[in-house]
């Protein structure tokens, strides 16, 4: 089925010999990734390895993800190994004479007492609605004396979205003696049923390490692991299919009845499809559930929306996916480029208009970029960074002299060029202003450069003179 909303998200680990995996980074690689099913798509990043960074094995881990939530490769909220779930991972090395490095220690964290295995399912780590929860590690510092910048922080379910509970968030500044560790204590009152992530992130100077502890408070707290269409666009008179997973994601022993709605948006917002679903019994255990519709015309752009109650309307999720033929790179788009005329005269205005398609004629979303040259050339008109939505239009006073011209228009996404030459001749005797010299070209913004150069020098002339009389 297609995917939308993807996006990767990459973790590095040193390899520690006591301690297995010390995450010192993690970052997202790309985001609004569109694919059908079958393309491929090269993606590259870069990471800098911190100047105190220390010998010995270092881990890179990559997750694909959907939207807020959703892991499809990997599970980047179950980072450490063993055995860790990463969608992909690499293996490179280190070699550095004068480490230095803050890390948090593993060996020494503690969840309301109790020692935290890494890596363990959090089943082992589900408490009551009653209790507050305590998470104490220590930060250890290997070289010399270093003022540190901790932040502690709590999400629902994973840290996917980077907006923490706020009210839950504390942020110190610990100064760490050379080779000595600190204590850290994050106390949390009780919390409401579900899933969460503590994530400790440490930073001084280039040096970062982060650390994360999932637990769960018991009781039924439904959730969507996934939400999407078997095809895209969607085709008039072809049945369609709705699908999703969800489960109960507090623990493992509660089952509830959930019920929900289902709908589908144009891309003016206005509702092509609603329906109810439920009650179903939802279980701790992921499960599946679809429906289908047959649309009475062709979407090549909509969203995607359902949401989760229990029985008695307790609110329990909801999530939606944006589906945009525009961002799909192996799509058909067409994409022209048409002039009003293919000769002119000095001091006529050029207009242009662009069309931008998909093979379904349907208006697609880009970002153009458009550029005017000379007989030589020379670059000597641009107009970058516009949007376009199925068709954009313009004009250039064509001032320059004469000779052949050429205008270009790009499309940016899918990176689609046309080319059009036009020839532009002196104004005849006898009409216009032929005989003067031509106005100066104006930018797409209007400026005057030929006026804003002269103001320039007559400014420069009074400071000058001014100077002198000193």
């Amino acid at each position: 089925s297609p995917i939308v909303e993807g996006f990767v998200r990459a973790q590095i680990f040193y390899n520690d010999p006591e301690e297995r995996d010390q995450m010192i980074d993690e970052f997202f690689v790309s985001k609004d990734i569109s694919m059908e099913s079958g393309d491929e798509i090269e993606q590259e990043f870069r990471w800098t390895v911190p100047a105190g960074a220390k010998s010995g094995e270092y881990f890179i881990k990559t997750y694909f993800l959907v939207g807020d939530f959703f892991n499809l490769a990997g599970l980047s909220f179950l980072p450490y190994g063993p055995p860790g779930v990463p969608g992909e991972q690499t293996t490179f090395n280190v070699e550095n004479p004068s480490a230095s490095r803050i890390y948090f220690s593993k060996e020494n964290t503690y969840i309301n007492d109790g020692k935290y295995e890494f890596g363990a399912p959090s089943i082992n780590y589900t408490y009551a609605t009653t209790d507050p929860i305590t998470i104490k590690t220590q930060i250890a510092n290997e070289g010399d004396a270093k003022q540190t910048d901790v932040e502690l922080e709590i999400y629902e379910w994973d840290d996917l979205t980077e907006k923490p509970m706020a009210e839950y968030t504390v942020k110190k500044t610990i100064s760490l003696s050379p080779d000595r560790m600190e204590h850290i204590t994050y106390e949390l009152p009780p919390l409401d049923v579900g899933a969460y992530l503590a994530k400790f992130t440490a930073k001084s100077g280039d040096e970062k390490s982060i650390l994360k502890i999932r637990f769960s408070v018991a009781g039924a707290k439904g959730r969507f692991s996934y939400l999407g269409l078997d095809k895209f666009p969607l085709i008039k008179d072809q049945e369609t299919t709705i699908f999703f997973c969800l489960s109960n994601s507090a623990d493992y022993f509660t089952n509830f009845a959930g019920t929900g709605t289902i709908e589908i948006l144009d891309e003016n917002g206005g509702s092509v499809f609603k329906e109810n679903y439920g009650p179903i019994e939802i279980i701790p255990d992921p499960m599946g559930e679809k429906l289908e519709f047959t649309p009475t015309q062709t979407y090549t752009k909509l969203t995607l929306k359902i949401d989760l109650y229990d029985d008695q309307g307790k609110f329990m999720d909801k999530v939606s996916l944006v589906y945009d033929y525009s961002k799909f790179p192996m799509i058909l788009p067409t994409f022209n480029l048409q002039l009003n005329s293919d000769s002119f005269n000095q001091g006529e205005t050029l207009s242009y208009t662009l069309k931008y398609e998909d093979e379904f004629e349907k208006p697609l979303d880009g970002e153009i970029l458009l550029y005017l040259a000379n007989p030589e050339g020379n670059i000597i008109y641009t107009v970058s960074d516009k949007e376009i939505h199925g068709s954009l239009t313009g004009n250039v006073k064509l001032l320059w002299g004469a000779g052949q011209y050429k205008l270009t228009a790009r499309e940016l996404t899918h990176n689609i060029k046309k080319e059009k030459t036009f020839s532009l001749a002196e104004s005849a005797p006898g009409i216009g202003d032929d005989k003067k010299t031509p106005a100066a070209p104006t930018d797409e913004r209007g400026f005057n450069w030929w006026l804003v150069g002269i103001i320039i020098i007559i400014v420069a002339a009074v400071i000058l003179k001014v100077v002198k009389k000193k």
